[in-house]
C-alpha cells in the first residue's frame, strides 16, 4: 500500500511540475527522444567511424523500442509516435544534421 501512494504522489508530481514549468509538451516528447538517437548514431557511426552494433548498443540502451534504418549517408530512428532522419554533413567538424 505504501508502495502504490508513493508512485500516486511521484506521478502526480512530474503531473503538476510538466504543466506548470515544462516548456515541452508531452506529446512533443517521443520526438525529441527520436531525433536524438539519430543525432546519437549517426554521429557514432558515420563521423566517429564505430561500428554498427557498437553504436546501436550505445543509442539503444535506454530506449529499446526504436526502429532504425542505416542507409548510405543517412540513419532513421523511428518509434510507435515519431521518426527522426540524420544526414551526414561533409565537414567532420560539424557532424550530422537533423532532417
Amino acid at each position: 500500500m505504501k508502495f502504490i501512494m508513493g508512485m500516486i504522489i511521484v506521478v502526480s508530481l512530474v503531473v503538476i511540475h510538466q504543466l506548470n514549468f515544462s516548456r515541452t509538451p508531452l506529446y512533443e516528447i517521443p520526438k525529441l527522444l527520436s531525433a536524438s538517437r539519430a543525432k546519437e548514431y549517426c554521429t557514432c557511426y558515420f563521423i566517429f567511424k564505430k561500428e554498427d552494433k557498437h553504436c546501436l548498443e550505445k543509442v539503444l540502451k535506454d530506449y529499446p523500442l526504436f526502429k532504425y534504418k542505416l542507409e548510405e549517408n543517412r540513419v532513421t530512428f523511428s518509434n510507435p509516435i515519431a521518426t527522426s532522419t540524420a544526414y551526414v554533413r561533409k565537414n567532420r567538424r560539424l557532424g550530422c544534421i537533423l532532417k
